[in-house]
């Protein structure tokens, strides 16, 4: 049932974003009362945040799969091809998991939310880029969220339709160029 509720969930919001969601919404489609749904989960946010880090779950997947990858630059280069093609083959996890309110933030200590594997394990490949000299006079964190924010500048564009001067089969390959154009 926990899994009928969530895919669902992501049915609805794939369709109308976060606003379609809703306790009745999701009863509706899966022929159950609401209440049922609240025997599985505490309300509507509850829902969201099991998705969300379930998303980030699958995307820290992909991302520490690339760990094979021996040159660093041609690593970060694979995590940022890596990151757009998640978003557009997955466009509704990618909404949820930076699209959402209250997101967890990147401030987790103990490292255990998805979002924050996730970062760190983009950040220990733009650290190696350093430790390599291919990056230089930047601090870690910063380089780290410069290059993710402009690969999520680019997949929001894509997404969006707002880049369709990017033939299809070239969109990857703009990754390629912004993490050459970081490390410059």
């Amino acid at each position: 049932m926990r899994r009928a509720i969530l895919d669902a969930s992501l049915a609805l919001f794939s369709k109308g974003g976060i606003k379609a969601v809703s306790m009745r919404s999701i009863a509706e489609r899966i022929e159950y009362s609401p209440g049922t749904i609240y025997r599985y989960f505490d309300g509507k946010s509850a829902i969201l945040r099991e998705l969300r880090m379930g998303a980030f779950a699958i995307f820290y997947d992909r991302m520490a799969a690339l760990e094979s990858v021996a040159d660093p630059v041609e690593r970060l280069k694979a995590a940022s091809r890596d990151y757009i093609a998640f978003a557009l083959e997955h466009p509704e996890y990618y909404h949820l998991m930076f699209d959402t309110p209250d997101a967890p933030s990147l401030d987790d200590p103990d490292g255990i939310f998805p979002p924050m594997r996730s970062y760190r394990k983009f950040r220990s490949y733009v650290e190696a880029c350093m430790q390599a000299g291919c990056i230089q006079g930047a601090d870690p964190m910063v380089a780290t969220i410069s290059i993710w924010s402009t690969l999520h500048g680019l997949a929001g564009m894509l997404l969006a339709g707002t880049l369709r001067m990017i033939p299809e089969d070239q969109r990857l390959g703009v990754a390629d160029k912004a993490v050459e154009f970081a490390l410059r």
